[in-house]
């Protein structure tokens, strides 16, 4: 990735309705901007700001600069839901939409302003899939 920074995707959790997943970014220059260089404020440049997306292999695709309306959109979509810092990094925490058909997803990143050129890698959207259809909702015992 840029100089002296590294960023993985980490901890798929697959679900009946789509997947969660963490970006772990490393290192003394992913620390040397503020939290609000995760995340994009209208009016600001998006140059600034770490960005990410994914890409299904039928060819749509989210971001996390998409304009976001807060409600559910037909389609795919991903949302940010939480962030952390760390003394070396930061997590960001993100939920997407639907689990994905085909054989892969493609995730992709930037962060130009600290020199992360655009990087792509193909993430096995088989095993994901699998995973969500798998899973099942919480039954509570006892409870009516």
């Amino acid at each position: 990735m840029g100089d002296g920074v590294e960023i993985a995707v980490l901890n798929v959790v697959a679900f009946s309705s789509g997947f969660a997943f963490e970006i772990d970014i490393q290192g003394d220059r992913a620390k040397c901007c503020d939290v609000h260089g995760l995340e994009y404020f209208e009016g600001g440049s998006v140059d600034s700001v770490f960005r990410f997306g994914l890409e299904l292999e039928d060819g749509r695709r989210a971001t996390n600069i998409d304009q976001v309306t807060g409600k559910r959109r037909s389609g795919v979509g991903l949302v940010v839901y939480s962030t952390a810092s760390r003394p070396r990094g930061r997590t960001v925490n993100v939920w997407s939409w639907p689990l994905p058909a085909g054989h892969q997803i493609t995730f992709a990143c930037d962060w130009i302003a600290l020199g992360v050129a655009f990087t792509r890698v193909e993430l096995d959207a088989t095993a994901v899939r699998a995973a969500g259809v798998r899973s099942g909702r919480l039954r509570l015992i006892g409870h009516h």
